[in-house]
């Protein structure tokens, strides 16, 4: 990722889980962005199913029974826009353009190293950027 800080970046990708049916009918799906010394977990998933999510933010997690986790729930069947914007360890995610959760996290979480998805079922991405908060692409690819 040629030295992009996990505490100051820009990421963007489009996604969707395929197969919401069955022991997958939430349609989670979790990003994991990797950092040398940290990490950040985003979930998605349908609007009924947030009450079993987990986020992670630099050093801080997130259990949906004690943080209001709702503006993670879209229709994972339809494209679904995700970005996160971390800017000074105030981190910041969208989904579809709209703020779902804002937090500053205090440990740095060094610099990015890889990205995960982990989809319940079958899923797909479109696209995928990582950037630098002046605007320059260090990595962008669609599928």
């Amino acid at each position: 990722m040629d030295g992009l800080s996990a505490d100051d970046f820009t990421f963007e990708s489009a996604l969707r889980n395929e197969y919401v049916q069955g022991s997958a009918i939430c349609g989670g799906v979790r990003i994991i962005l990797h950092g040398t010394e940290g990490a950040h977990i985003i979930p998605l998933g349908r609007p009924g199913c947030v009450g079993d999510m987990f986020l992670m933010l630099g050093d801080t997690s997130f259990h949906a029974n004690s943080a209001n986790l709702s503006g993670l729930g879209c229709d994972i069947t339809q494209w679904v826009n995700l970005k996160l914007e971390v800017k000074g360890r105030q981190a910041i995610v969208f989904v579809n353009g709209k703020e779902a959760f804002r937090h500053t996290y205090r440990k740095p979480a060094g610099e990015l190293v890889g990205v995960s998805y982990r989809f319940d079922g079958t899923g797909a991405v479109d696209s995928m950027a990582f950037r630098r908060n002046d605007g320059r692409t260090v990595f962008a690819e669609s599928f």
